[in-house]
């Protein structure tokens, strides 16, 4: 028995269709719920426990990449993508009609969906992550913010191969990687990125992390990622 555990949205991790992709992004990894018929009884009692806890609740509801409260992403896009909102506004004002989730403003995951879907459509993004399963010794962490470290800890199965198939000959003019390559704490990741920056050259950029663990503030990942997506 073993614990595996497939990318949420694995379905997303590479285009099918020819619509063209001006700026690639990506990040590590968001994990979906674990095969539950291959945990074993102490295995199963421990991702009970963690599916019943309101902090896996609301992360369950994610309808997308960096959906979650805490990260900075799609704020950081609707910075740029609706100017005149900020231009009225305070940076911290939540924006009712952007891109990023929030509750209490009568809107719904779905809607804001399919406005991240249509930006990123319109704006030539496409967002993929480097692993696209995991087979980790244990459940520690993987839920739990999934920090990089996590990570590179488990057996992975890599989207690199995809990401060189699918984009080597339909280039992107910028690829941003985001998260920090750090070939000392996340050898084994960052070896999948130094591939690809082996084949992509300077068009590969690292941003700042927009997870809210990272602890970037507003202004400073606007600027940063500001070089990148205008």
């Amino acid at each position: 028995m073993a614990i595996i555990i497939d990318h949420r949205f694995l379905n997303r991790l590479l285009p099918t269709n020819n619509r063209p992709i001006k700026t690639l992004i990506i990040g590590t990894f968001n994990p979906a719920i674990p095969d539950k018929t291959k945990l074993n009884e102490t295995e199963g009692v421990q991702f009970h426990q963690i599916e019943a806890s309101e902090k896996f609740k609301k992360f369950n509801e994610v309808r997308n990449f960096y959906d979650r409260p805490q990260n900075r992403f799609w704020k950081i896009h609707d910075y740029y993508h609706n100017k005149e909102f900020y231009e009225k506004n305070e940076l911290e004002a939540k924006n009712p009609s952007g891109l990023k989730f929030y509750k209490g403003r009568g809107l719904t995951r779905d809607i804001v969906f399919e406005r991240q879907q249509d930006y990123c459509e319109k704006s030539g993004v496409f967002i993929t992550d480097i692993v696209t399963r995991i087979r980790p010794t244990s459940f520690c962490d993987i839920y739990d913010n999934f920090p990089d470290s996590a990570i590179e800890k488990s057996d992975c199965d890599w989207n690199t191969d995809g990401i060189l198939n699918s984009f080597g000959l339909n280039r992107p003019n910028r690829i941003i990687v985001n998260f920090k390559v750090n070939e000392k704490q996340i050898p084994r990741i960052s070896k999948e990125i130094n591939r690809i920056k082996k084949e992509f050259g300077d068009n590969v950029v690292t941003a700042y992390s927009t997870s809210g663990a990272a602890g970037y503030t507003y202004l400073k990942l606007i600027e940063n990622w500001g070089q990148y997506i205008q």
